[in-house]
């Protein structure tokens, strides 16, 4: 194909062999492909998939990393479009001419973010179309003199780029997710594959969000999708159910999965997307009760009722559930399995050779915390003395005086001081509770793990590599 967007230059998608002509058992388009053919063979289905791009649009004569939006218009805004207009005109004239069907493009939520949406394909046309998509928005921005970021995070704070996939299974030209006898159009076959989506989305995480900078966008309460729940237009579930519009829900019902985004090899991403979802048809797994809201503001003891539970909150964290889904590995198969999990550990280690002087000089002006977390990640740290590390499950009258060592606040609790409001921030997340959660909740969730599952996460979350303990000045005689 000829790129529109870069005259002089072409662009083919290809399966990659070995020299032998054998097809490489690490092409992750070629596992795409075997994935679609085994659904079609083995249960008679088809799909048709989409990949949502989201992008930021800098501008281009910044200095440095420092990230200077290219717009000043307000999210969703019509003046981002006029101010980026012929940018925007080019590029949809560029998709155009490459036979891109753009079904919408406009301004989104983060300072000079854009999302643009291009019609369902079958599944592995769909993961060569994110390719190109992002190839044809990178090129002309750059003719017009601006930089984009398909980055998880630009910044550290915010929301950040998605890339979430739009997924319908069909048989014999019928779609699935509309006309059917369950909720909102469901048929038994299309809900048991939402909840084999919905079973595996914590393992899949290690394949969607598979870059350190994926967790600073996967956050509750930021449309990025944290929860194992599902519901009709719920912007805060993982799986969000799309009915379509009337008239046209036949064709348009589809499902919407968003922890997803462009770091994420698209073939492997729908691939394993599809897998999950047939583990779950094979199985007839029952999906649970919608969640109508956002799933942060359910209470702990009906969450867990109702199996609604945090997705990982690191890298590493996810290649643990990755590596504990025996379906998805075996799906993937040894080669791309063993890989997913060897360049994800790579992905979570610092990079050597990172100084104080070079953290400086690399964030001294830029507001991109990603590289501020990637310099202190990087380096060897001491603690002299630690705090709080305890062999019991503790009530709230023996862990509260161990939240400070100077005298408790007058009036109020150790846990609403600033040292209690930063572990209810911090640590909370750690042990699969949102934010700032009550002090009740916090101690209730650490009495349930225990204080040996607590300690492992917490010093996990920390990059401890050694923890030495003192036991203090011993004299004799």
């Amino acid at each position: 194909m000829v790129l529109a967007g870069q005259p002089g230059w072409a662009w083919a998608p290809v399966d990659r062999v070995t020299q032998d002509g054998e097809r490489h058992p690490g092409c992750s388009r070629t596992f795409l492909r075997r994935i679609v053919t085994e659904a079609a063979e083995r249960h008679g289905l088809t799909f048709k998939a989409a990949v949502e791009v989201e992008w930021t649009v800098a501008r281009g004569d910044a200095t440095g990393d420092t990230f200077v939006p290219a717009t000043t218009g307000p999210a969703y805004g019509a003046a981002r479009q006029v101010e980026l207009g012929d940018c925007t005109a080019d590029l949809l004239a560029a998709c155009a001419a490459q036979g891109l069907d753009v079904e919408q493009v406009h301004p989104e939520y983060a300072a000079g973010q854009f999302e643009i949406s291009v019609g369902a394909v079958d599944p592995v046309a769909a993961a060569d179309r994110s390719v190109l998509v992002r190839q044809t928005v990178r090129a002309v921005a750059q003719r017009h003199g601006l930089r984009v970021s398909f980055a998880p995070a630009v910044v550290g704070q915010g929301v950040g780029n998605g890339g979430h996939v739009h997924l319908s299974a069909w048989r014999d030209g019928v779609n699935l997710h509309s006309g059917g006898e369950r909720r909102y159009g469901m048929t038994a076959e299309a809900e048991s594959f939402t909840a084999g989506l919905l079973a595996h989305l914590p393992g899949l995480t290690a394949v969607t969000a598979p870059s350190p900078a994926s967790y600073l966008r996967l956050r509750p309460s930021q449309w990025a999708g944290v929860f194992t729940a599902w519901g009709r237009e719920t912007r805060e579930t993982a799986l969000r159910v799309v009915t379509g519009t009337a008239g046209l829900r036949d064709q348009a019902a589809n499902l919407e999965v968003k922890p997803v985004d462009l770091a994420a090899n698209p073939y492997l991403a729908i691939g394993c997307l599809i897998a999950a979802g047939l583990d779950g048809l094979t199985s007839s797994a029952v999906l649970p009760e919608e969640v109508t809201g956002d799933p942060a503001r359910l209470p702990e003891a009906e969450a867990a009722a109702r199996g609604v539970r945090r997705l990982p909150v690191s890298l590493e964290r996810a290649v643990e559930e990755f590596r504990g889904d025996e379906p998805l590995r075996a799906a993937l198969g040894p080669v791309l399995a063993d890989a997913v999990i060897a360049v994800r550990r790579g992905s979570s280690r610092p990079s050597p050779g990172w100084t104080t002087t070079r953290w400086r000089r690399r964030t001294a002006g830029s507001t991109d915390v990603s590289a501020v977390r990637e310099a202190l990640d990087a380096l060897s740290m001491v603690d002299h003395h630690c705090h709080g590390t305890v062999t019991a499950d503790l009530d709230r009258a023996g862990f509260e005086p161990l939240l400070t060592e100077g005298d408790a606040w007058p009036g109020i609790s150790p846990f609403d001081s600033p040292v209690g409001v930063a572990v209810r921030r911090h640590c909370a997340p750690l042990l699969d509770l949102p934010r700032h959660a009550p002090a009740e909740e916090y101690l209730a969730r650490r009495r349930e793990l225990g204080w040996r599952e607590v300690h492992r996460r917490f010093l996990r979350a920390a990059g401890t590599g050694v923890f030495c303990v003192d036991t203090g000045y011993s004299p004799t005689g």
